[in-house]
């Protein structure tokens, strides 16, 4: 008979020929087991004879192997031995028969008196045929304190995360997260624990130790090993010392800024929003989406380095507007130069903004005037969202964020792959659960306010840069129609300014006007600055967009034809 180790699963095959057990398994034991097997591993070895084909039969330990199998195992720790078809039948009975399967909680109880008796570590594992990793989860669970083994014992167990939470914290405060949370059912007088509550109280900010740009193997910081998180995640190692995380992560964060100004770069250290948490370009500064490059920024370029109250780090690109204004003023002279204009006040025929793409509805205005509606519309869309939704009912709240999943910038799947989770955002569920998952309270104003929050981070109007694009940003149609909902045309700012109206056509102007009752004559210089500041109530774009076309036999089907709400149709 050989020692225990570690098997594929997929090289043992069953003999029901020498299986004793005949009866059926409660179902609900079956799953119970799946769970502790899916967050401790197998603890007792099975039994398998070997094949001359290279694989093995089992002999007995069915439900083990099947509980392995449903909780995604690849591997299962096994004895192997040469044996008769009798011999196996003899064992498997002998096993049913005199085996008392061991408490899960007796298991932990045990690898932790084990090592208090003076048992070697490496022993432990290698007398129950546990992996190291393994092992010192149990210890860890072992060394609950005592009331809350009992109400585990009395009561059930916790959720995986939940456990881990409890187990990670010392046996005193575990102690002290019970009160009040135990209760009696009203019905048969049986105690339960609000485990996620419990879990709640437990669970302490901790940064991740992959998260910081400086050393951390010198940077004098405890460093804790979550044993119950997934080997190699993020969340394997983290710290407690939030304060001296924030301030090496910030003295590194201006060292590389320096390291950047000296190339030249404008680089800015700044605080996060304090309404998202997340970085909004300062006044004067318009964010760029495509084409930067952070560490080869071009000179109107200014990159934004944004450290957030969880140690984390956003990198902006952002451009001046008064430098962009100077940038575009420079090139229209450089090409009256070169065409060999008499003067700055020579007529603008040649260079009126005629000469930039129009856009698709040919509207009169350049294609960077286009650029600046929406980048003034999508400012004005996430304002009113973050603080005009004081006095909406719940109602429209909840019509406003079904059109925001209709946003063209909204993709939704019903699986979130491993590498696609740096998407999520933790703040917003922070606002919403507890950190065991329990919901929290929220008033009414703190919900509209979230749903603000959610439809601002989401929303974004087309540039004419988006059209034709298979993936862009912009939200399309939704932008617009949540735009008129909430009035954001109150919010955008004026267009009768000097920048504005140099991106449009001078024939355009003078139709404005002349609705005006204001008399202009000249060069489109002299038109401009005639017009500007004299048109307060003029809008070259607002918000609204058709709805889509639907027959009217359509409409309603997600709710269905019965009057009752129950989405079913009549059969007919």
């Amino acid at each position: 008979m050989s020692g225990s180790r570690n098997i594929p699963i997929d090289a043992i095959t069953d003999a029901p020929e020498t299986n004793v057990r005949r009866v059926t398994v409660d179902p609900a034991a079956d799953a119970m087991l799946t769970e502790t097997i899916r967050a401790q591993g197998v603890l007792q070895p099975i039994l398998v004879r070997p094949t001359d084909a290279g694989g093995y039969v089992l002999a007995f330990g069915r439900r083990r192997l099947r509980c392995a199998r449903a909780a995604g195992l690849t591997e299962i720790p096994a004895i192997v031995v040469q044996m008769t078809d009798a011999w196996a039948i003899a064992a498997d009975a002998a096993e049913n028969m005199a085996r008392e399967p061991l408490h899960v909680l007796d298991i932990w109880r045990a690898v932790a008196r084990l090592l208090d008796e003076g048992m070697t570590f490496d022993t432990v594992v290698g007398s129950l045929g546990l992996a190291p990793r393994q092992a010192r989860q149990m210890e860890r669970l072992g060394r609950l304190h005592p009331d809350v083994m009992a109400l585990i014992e009395e009561c059930g167990m916790p959720g995986e995360r939940q456990l881990a939470h409890i187990a990670n914290a010392t046996p005193k405060a575990q102690a002290a997260a019970l009160k009040g949370l135990v209760h009696k059912d009203h019905d048969d007088d049986r105690r339960y624990v609000e485990w996620g509550q419990v879990a709640g109280k437990l669970a302490e900010t901790r940064i991740p130790r992959t998260r910081a740009l400086f050393d951390t193997e010198t940077s004098g910081i405890a460093w804790d090993e979550d044993l119950f998180a997934e080997p190699g995640s993020p969340d394997q190692f983290t710290t407690t010392d939030v304060a001296t995380f924030l301030r090496l992560q910030r003295a590194t964060l201006e060292a590389d800024a320096e390291a950047r100004r000296a190339k030249k770069h404008k680089v800015l250290i700044v605080e996060p929003d304090p309404k998202t948490g997340y970085f909004t370009a300062p006044k004067g500064y318009r964010e760029v989406y495509y084409g930067s490059n952070p560490d080869k920024p071009k000179r109107t370029e200014t990159v934004f380095r944004c450290l957030d109250a969880n140690g984390g780090i956003s990198t902006r690109i952002c451009i001046s507007l008064a430098e962009e204004k100077a940038a575009e003023a420079k090139a229209r002279e450089r090409d009256k130069a070169k065409r060999g204009d008499a003067s700055a006040d020579a007529p603008e025929t040649e260079a009126e903004p005629e000469e930039e793409a129009a856009a698709p509805e040919k509207l009169p205005i350049t294609k960077k005037g286009l650029t600046a509606i929406a980048t003034a519309k999508t400012a004005a869309l996430r304002e009113q969202l973050l603080d005009g939704l004081a006095d909406t009912s719940m109602a429209e709240i909840v019509r406003l964020l079904l059109l925001g999943l209709c946003a063209s910038n909204v993709v939704l799947h019903a699986r979130i792959e491993r590498d696609c989770r740096e998407w999520l955002h933790d703040d917003l569920p922070a606002r919403l659960l507890q950190p065991g998952g329990t919901p929290l309270a929220v008033s009414d104003a703190d919900l509209r306010g979230l749903a603000g929050a959610t439809l601002a981070r989401l929303l974004a109007v087309a540039t004419p840069d988006d059209a034709g694009k298979s993936y862009s940003f912009a939200s399309g149609p939704a932008a617009e129609w949540i735009g008129a909902a909430v009035r954001a045309d109150d919010a955008l700012p004026r267009f009768d300014t000097p920048e504005f109206l140099a991106h449009v056509q001078v024939g355009e102007l003078k139709r404005l006007a002349t609705e005006a009752g204001i008399k202009v004559a000249g060069t489109g210089a002299a038109v401009r600055q005639a017009l500007a500041g004299k048109l307060p109530e003029w809008r070259p774009a607002v918000f609204g967009a058709p709805a889509p076309v639907v027959a009217e036999e359509d409409r309603g089907r997600v709710r269905g034809a019965h009057d009752d709400g129950t989405g079913m149709e009549d059969a007919a």
